[in-house]
């Protein structure tokens, strides 16, 4: 369940991650706008400055000078100065903000001939932008026109006051959204955390409750599922197992126990060597049925095989199995189709599972038994086929599971565990390969596919 979680949560921390450079371009973008826009705000002023210099131009030198009230009203001011003595000769301003201003100003004396231009004084708590028109020929007066920054500064404040309301409102709402996004996304898996939880305390329940979307936590659920089944199965499987094989343990262990008993009880009338007997088949059959559950239980570990694995002439090991068995006198073994074929494995589990299949025949064979070993393309094929009663087709994959006999007072008289061939199919399918049986026309056929040599992997044991 982490890892899930753990990826909705790394896609939520990107999304913030997200958010938090998106706010830091919006700022940069924002102090560039209210950059350009005082840039634009001076450029105007400097504008209005120049164009009024340019009207007061033609003024009479030491005569009144006059602007609209539209210009009073925007804080403009015109002011006319002997460029001798830094004096006012004239002004529009009747408030003295003018003297104050000039006061302020660098001292004008000695400029008859300079366009000084324009430059920023700052007086109080007013910023005003100050331009100066250098006397015509001939004469003293030189113009000098006063714009008023406030209502610039005034609209500057009220642009960036703007576009940090707006800045901060789009960072919110991304932060609402990824906020939203992260509810969302994680809701379905905190939803499905919850059934997890609630499996370990709830018996009766094995199962995620699935939705019909298909978004990533509903293939996570789906594959959940999937895996809860199988573990159901394997439960079951392991629960069958336990309960067969202390059915089969039982039977052994009861019998011994009931001689054991009855010796006890009448030692007088227990003629030993009569009972030995009995008493060492049934230890045999207990010991077969352990040394198979400890087969069972090795065959399929990979890991295991692996730590074993070498080259095994199947032929050889067929062979030396075959005369190992104890065939009844009536049964001929034809091995004349008995080929090379290398393959690469376990030797002793493969041991086990000729020796199983051979075991299986001899059981169940009238006349005839045939073995054969071929290499076909890149597997080597192992058959075995009796001329038994065969195995009914409905029948053929029941056999392989474990604690199966088709015909169970015959199997426990000569000896059987029911795991024969149920260790088969383990074993070949820890190799790589698998068993079929079918019809030998009379009796039965189990064919073993194994992977050739030259087409797997192995390590000589040392």
């Amino acid at each position: 369940m982490t890892g899930p979680i753990h990826l909705v949560s790394r896609a939520v921390r990107s999304q913030a991650a997200t958010g938090l450079v998106l706010a830091v371009v919006v700022a940069a973008l924002l102090s560039l706008v209210a950059v350009r826009q005082g840039r634009v705000q001076q450029a105007e002023v400097d504008r209005q400055v120049a164009s009024k210099l340019e009207l007061m131009a033609g003024a009479a030198p030491g005569g009144q000078v006059t602007i609209s009230s539209a210009d009073q009203r925007a804080g403009v001011l015109v002011v006319t100065l002997d460029t001798t003595t830094g004096e006012m000769v004239a002004s529009t301003d009747p408030t003295g903000q003018a003297e104050q201003l000039l006061a302020a100003a660098p001292s004008i004396g000695g400029m008859a001939t300079a366009d000084l231009g324009s430059f920023l004084l700052t007086e109080g708590s007013s910023r005003m932008r100050l331009g100066l028109a250098a006397p015509p020929p001939g004469s003293t007066a030189a113009t000098a026109v006063a714009v008023s920054l406030d209502p610039a500064d005034r609209l500057g404040r009220s642009l960036m006051l703007s576009l940090v309301l707006v800045g901060v409102g789009l960072v919110g709402f991304y932060g609402a959204v990824v906020a939203w996004v992260r509810w969302r996304a994680l809701r379905p898996v905190e939803a499905l955390r919850d059934q997890v939880a609630a499996l370990a305390t709830d018996s009766g329940r094995h199962r995620l409750s699935e939705r019909s979307g298909g978004g990533e936590v509903d293939r996570l659920v789906r594959t959940m599922n999937q895996l809860l089944a199988r573990l159901d199965r394997a439960n079951e499987r392991q629960r069958q197992f336990v309960a067969d094989a202390s059915h089969e343990l039982r039977s052994p262990l009861a019998a011994i126990c009931t001689q054991l008993e009855v010796a006890i009880e009448h030692p007088g009338a227990i003629e030993w060597p009569a009972v030995a007997p009995g008493l060492m088949a049934e230890t045999q059959r207990v010991g077969r049925l352990v040394d198979d559950l400890l087969l069972l239980a090795s065959a399929g570990d990979a890991a295991r095989i692996g730590s074993r694995v070498a080259l095994v002439d199947l032929d050889d090991l067929v062979l030396a199995q075959v005369k190992a068995v104890h065939w009844p006198e009536s049964v001929w073994v034809d091995l004349s189709h008995v080929s090379a074929g290398l393959v690469g494995g376990n030797a002793d589990q493969l041991s086990r599972l000729v020796r199983n299949l051979l075991d299986n025949a001899a059981r169940h064979a009238v006349r005839n038994v045939t073995v054969s070993v071929q290499e076909e393309r890149a597997d080597v094929v192992l058959v075995v086929a009796d001329d038994g009663g065969g195995i009914p087709a409905d029948r053929r994959e029941i056999v392989f599971e474990r604690f199966v006999r088709l015909d169970e007072g015959r199997a426990r008289h000569q000896g059987g565990t029911g795991l024969g061939l149920a260790i088969v199919r383990e074993v070949a399918r820890a190799h790589g390969g698998e068993v079929t049986v079918d019809d030998a026309e009379p009796g039965a056929r189990f064919t073993v596919r194994l992977p050739r040599a030259r087409h797997v992997h192995y390590a000589e044991v040392e």
